[in-house]
């Protein structure tokens, strides 16, 4: 199953994840195994959103917004019980995913 997280910060994502096999140090650790099955994780981080646009010589630039929020998409085992803290950062599937698995 597909799950998206979101946590107030980086740091926070990582004391929830290390438990369950994602290191953190020079770059993410994005494959762990969870009761031995493969457990995938897509770091996004922050999300910006257009709130509008600005000319600068001529050209349209956009003026981006930071979301609230660092977020992660993790594909978790199907038979395996998401843990509560896990879940207690899962937010319902976006309509418009910033990116998805292939």
């Amino acid at each position: 199953m597909i799950l998206y997280l979101k946590t107030d910060s980086e740091n926070e994502l990582i004391d929830l994840l290390e438990p369950y096999g994602f290191r953190v140090d020079d770059t993410w650790s994005t494959i762990s195994f969870v009761d031995d099955k493969r457990c995938d994780l897509d770091i996004i981080g922050a999300i910006y959103k257009e709130v509008g646009t600005e000319e600068l010589d001529g050209l349209q630039i956009p003026i981006m917004e930071q979301l609230s929020g660092f977020h992660a998409n993790m594909i978790w085992p199907d038979d395996v019980t998401v843990p509560d803290d896990i879940s207690g950062v899962t937010i319902e599937a976006p309509e418009t995913p910033y990116r998805i698995f292939a």
